[in-house]
């Protein structure tokens, strides 16, 4: 199986550390949670990039983009 690189950019990695903070804020460790469960997620898509079914060049779904910043700003 050959893994895909994934790249993150720096303004998305900015939204993440500022995610980690926000969370440990709220409750210690919640934070190294938020962290962990990410990198899971990030070397999950390494391996299975691509599986996903395409449809006019992009990947078929109902999720929309939107910056973590953004969705925190929301939850305050």
């Amino acid at each position: 199986m050959k893994l895909k690189d994934v790249v993150v950019l720096k303004e998305a990695v900015d939204d993440l550390n500022d995610s980690k903070a926000f969370y440990e804020q709220n409750e210690s460790g919640l934070g190294e949670y938020f962290w962990d469960s990410l990198l899971a997620d990030i070397e999950s898509l390494a391996i299975h990039a691509g599986v996903h079914v395409r449809e006019h060049g992009f990947v078929s779904n109902a999720f929309e983009t939107v910056s973590l910043r953004g969705l925190l700003r929301n939850c305050r």
